[in-house]
């Protein structure tokens, strides 16, 4: 049998002033539709503003198939997505096929747990221009969503998370698609 693995933190990203994580490496790429703004606590340059276009950093480690794993991020929308199905990507990696990836967006009625047309979703008022706290979390059995704390829900989810060269999105969902208008802080990658 095989020991399960050592609980451990992938990767963590304070976004102050700076694109790569706190070990100084795999950072997200820069580009027109990115910048720093103010974070949650007015930090000048303390977090990402991210303008619809997204963000990939290559992250060696993410869970893949059923393994648990754990996406913590601090999220503010500016302005929500008017294209069908209204999606606002926070976050996503795997493949762009049913349940083979995994991810967070929101609408402005709604928090969604992702496995690419696979989704769990949970009804919740999401303002515009007001900073919360996400985390995602699969377990390998149950797709589970808070929101500041709060348990939304949970449910069983048979996802299997293909490895899609360990790129890992900010802003925008693994086929390039459901764009976020908004900001990112304190992104944090565990795998239990």
């Amino acid at each position: 049998t095989l020991s399960p693995p050592t609980p451990l933190t992938i990767a963590e990203y304070s976004f102050d002033n700076t694109y790569s994580n706190l070990l100084g490496s795999a950072p997200f790429a820069s580009n027109a539709g990115t910048s720093f703004t103010t974070d949650r606590h007015g930090n000048t340059s303390g977090a990402i503003n991210i303008n619809s276009t997204g963000s990939t950093a290559t992250i060696t480690g993410l869970p893949y198939g059923n393994a648990a794993r754990t996406v913590s991020v601090w999220a503010k929308v500016n302005a929500y997505n008017s294209t069908f199905p209204f999606h606002n990507t926070i976050f996503s990696y795997g493949a762009f096929s049913n349940s083979n990836a995994f991810g967070c967006s929101i609408t402005d009625g709604s928090t969604m747990v992702l496995g690419y047309n696979n989704n769990y979703t949970t009804l919740s008022t999401n303002n515009l221009a007001t900073w919360d706290h996400y985390v995602c979390v699969y377990d390998g059995t149950d797709a589970k969503v808070y929101k500041n704390g709060i348990l939304l829900g949970s449910q069983a989810m048979v996802w299997n998370t293909i490895n899609n060269s360990d790129v890992f999105r900010i802003g925008i969902g693994v086929g390039g698609e459901f764009w976020l208008n908004g900001a990112l802080d304190d992104l944090k990658i565990y795998n239990y």
